[in-house]
């Protein structure tokens, strides 16, 4: 399989934009190949390729797993953040007896009705905040964010 649009920057060069700057990274590979194109950010064994244009990720989400693969242990960098057992770290058929259990929550109505959760708890605590006073927006978005989960997730 020829692999599409490699970026013509070193491997090296790639990783360290990507580990500096990855947004910038992103920017100037796109401006270059705005669909999508090949990287070499984890070296030059394996390379990463980036899809940017919606058609491509649909193929991409909806096509055969044997077609494309995304293996957990490509996203190893990410347990201390995701934990061990996420379903980023997990592939094959564990992945997607766990990304069954998930979907009905990320899909249509249901993201509806996070949304207009989310918009007034929002609304809700900065009408609770003093007016001409000094605040400290840290605190105001971390508890706005544990009342959504809170919410949200445990129904309290």
């Amino acid at each position: 399989m020829d692999l599409p649009n490699i970026l013509e920057i070193a491997n090296l060069q790639q990783q360290y934009e990507w580990i500096a700057k990855p947004l910038d990274f992103m920017d100037k590979a796109s401006q270059v190949y705005p669909d999508i194109f090949t990287s070499g950010i984890y070296g030059s064994k394996k390379p990463i390729i980036f899809a940017n244009h919606p058609q491509v990720i649909q193929e991409v989400f909806t096509n055969d797993r044997k077609k494309f693969s995304a293996p957990g242990t490509a996203n190893k960098t990410l347990q201390p953040f995701v934990g061990e057992y996420s379903v980023m770290l997990i592939d094959g058929t564990r992945h997607k007896r766990e990304r069954q259990l998930l979907m009905p929550q990320f899909h249509g109505e249901r993201m509806e009705a996070y949304g207009k959760l989310i918009n007034s708890i929002t609304q809700k605590i900065f009408n609770e905040i003093p007016q001409n006073n000094t605040i400290i927006a840290r605190d105001v978005t971390s508890t706005i964010s544990i009342s959504e989960i809170l919410e949200a997730v445990f129904g309290l």
